[in-house]
């Protein structure tokens, strides 16, 4: 059985990856990087110390698209009576993608008022901080930063056609309305003040010098939006 493990909500779907992979002590692991395809034949042929059904725990081979990715696909799939495959990808992967394959879909979703939240917003306004914190009920914060992160990165790149990001380039016509819509509430002046401060939070994250938690920075945000 191969049992793919991705969605938006990368926290989670790595929390439990991780926890699948601490439970089985004897488990073969690889990446992108560091998978040798003559290795996993080997595992998978038995000529291992393994017992009963092979545990076999592979991450980012679609995300960051493995060189011999179809190779590796008709071994799992030729193998897939005798062992147990967790394929992890840090986002939402396609079943166009992964249609050479038969697999187990463990998805793991976004709550839909997350993108309430970051349609809603909009300058000077009370409700930023109260979706803020709805949303926070059950999303963590991590998430819900990468979200606010990726929304004004957006509507930013919504401004110059000629720097349009991927993620614009690739919206529907309507998707593409909504955001205009709201981009033009906030200004071209105000999403680049907006997008500074959330480099400033991002970059207090990674370095540890935060002088508050992250839920605190997302509050913050909110006032000054």
């Amino acid at each position: 059985m191969i049992t793919l493990i991705h969605g938006a909500d990368y926290l989670s779907s790595r929390k439990f990856f991780t926890d699948l992979k601490e439970k089985s002590p004897d488990h073969f692991f690889a990446d992108n990087e560091s998978l040798i395809i003559e290795e996993l034949l080997q595992v998978l042929s038995g000529t291992s110390l393994f017992q009963k059904k092979n545990l076999i725990f592979l991450e980012n081979l679609y995300s960051k698209k493995y060189k011999q990715l179809e190779d590796v696909e008709k071994i799992l799939t030729k193998h897939d009576k005798q062992s147990e495959t967790y394929i992890w990808e840090p986002k939402e992967i396609s079943k166009i993608v992964t249609k050479a394959i038969k697999f187990r879909d463990q998805n793991f979703k976004l709550p839909n008022n997350i993108f309430q939240f970051l349609d809603s917003l909009k300058p000077n306004s009370a409700g930023n901080i109260s979706l803020a914190a709805k949303v926070l009920e059950n999303t963590s914060e991590e998430i819900v930063f990468f979200m606010i992160t990726r929304q004004f990165r957006i509507l930013n790149s919504i401004f110059d056609s000629k720097k349009n990001i991927d993620e614009v380039k690739k919206l529907a016509s309507w998707q593409r309305n909504k955001l205009e819509r709201q981009a033009k509430l906030f200004g071209k002046e105000k999403l680049k003040e907006i997008y500074n401060k959330i480099f400033e939070i991002e970059k207090g994250v990674k370095t540890g010098e935060l002088s508050y938690p992250l839920r605190s920075a997302i509050d913050f945000l909110m006032v000054e939006i």
